[in-house]
């Protein structure tokens, strides 16, 4: 599905929270070809959450994935920026659902698709503050360290493969 024009976030979660043989779920593309037009889960559909419990709903490709590859945007950093999408503990709730596809082999995240050219760079630090960023550093994406959560990936022992191109 990558580049797929008028597929939402909400799309997507539908799609895997709904097939139970699904195997493969693709929306970024290979190599390194940018594009505005990537498809991307925001957190709040991909957490996807049962407002009377609080805790994850079940997706009926849990057990069959075996090849993750999506970028998630609107992730603050919780140790460099805020973002106007929600809290930083969104981080590890990206995880534990990562976490419940047990028979992962393969997860690629990332794929960060800003300007490169641009030299002008400008984001929220954790103080509420505008200050000048790094052009070549991710400002909006999942930390992959083990303060925020990338422990809870321990349990995949089928996974093979990770990338996280562009997302650091």
């Amino acid at each position: 599905m990558e580049q797929t024009p008028g597929l939402t976030s909400a799309h997507m979660q539908q799609i895997l929270a709904s097939r139970p043989r699904l195997h493969i779920f693709v929306t970024l593309a290979d190599g390194q070809y940018i594009s505005p037009e990537v498809t991307h889960f925001l957190p709040k559909d991909f957490i996807d959450l049962d407002p009377a419990s609080n805790s994850l709903k079940p997706w009926k490709c849990e057990s069959s994935h075996k090849v993750f590859s999506a970028k998630i945007m609107g992730i603050p950093r919780p140790d460099i920026t805020l973002s106007f999408y929600g809290l930083p503990q969104l981080q590890r709730g990206v995880y534990e659902r990562l976490a419940r596809l047990t028979h992962l082999e393969q997860l690629d995240l990332g794929h960060d698709d800003r300007d490169f050219g641009s030299e002008d760079l400008f984001v929220v630090d954790v103080n509420g503050k505008y200050v000048y960023g790094d052009p070549h550093y991710q400002y909006d994406c999942l930390e992959m360290g083990p303060k925020n959560g990338l422990g809870i990936l321990e349990g995949l022992r089928e996974l093979r493969e990770l990338s996280v191109m562009r997302n650091a």
